[in-house]
């Protein structure tokens, strides 16, 4: 059951809906805050690559001035239709245009994505207070169902 709260009749809201092999390991752990939703923990068999990341520019940090001065160039005649096709215009502007950015807007350097802002990790003190929360939560769960089970079996 991944809904209840106090005496109120456990239902099936939360469902984990996946292709087979997918998830394993389907723990229910307490709510929380005051939510009256279960948390489900669960393994995933998911096989990922790596994102490659790429270096940005810095746009707010970009020469202008130089970059506008660098692309005064006679465009009419560079990306004349008559001499080139639309495929080799495009390649041409791009070329220009990324030789532009690159010599004058500056570039941040690769960060690691695995790095989280402002992270902490649990202290010790914390992770024992959840793992209470969750004994008790359990304990107080499977008293109730006992409960409900023997309160069925009279009616």
């Amino acid at each position: 059951m991944t809904r209840q709260r106090g005496s109120d009749t456990p239902h099936n809201l939360d469902l984990l809906i996946t292709s087979d092999n997918f998830v394993s390991d389907i723990d229910y752990l307490s709510p929380l805050g005051m939510s009256d939703h279960c948390v489900l923990k669960f393994s995933s068999h998911l096989q990922t690559k790596q994102a490659k990341t790429f270096d940005k520019f810095k746009l707010d940090k970009g020469d202008y001035r130089k970059l506008k001065e660098f692309f005064n160039l006679n465009w009419d005649k560079m990306l004349d239709p008559s001499k080139f096709s639309m495929d080799e215009m495009w390649e041409k502007f791009k070329f220009i245009m990324l030789e532009g950015m690159n010599k004058f807007i500056p570039r941040r350097g690769k960060r690691n994505n695995t790095s989280k802002k402002n992270f902490q990790s649990y202290n010790k003190d914390l992770h024992q207070l959840i793992r209470r929360k969750h004994t008790l939560w359990n304990h107080s769960n499977h008293s109730m169902h006992s409960t409900l089970h023997c309160y069925s079996s009279y009616l």
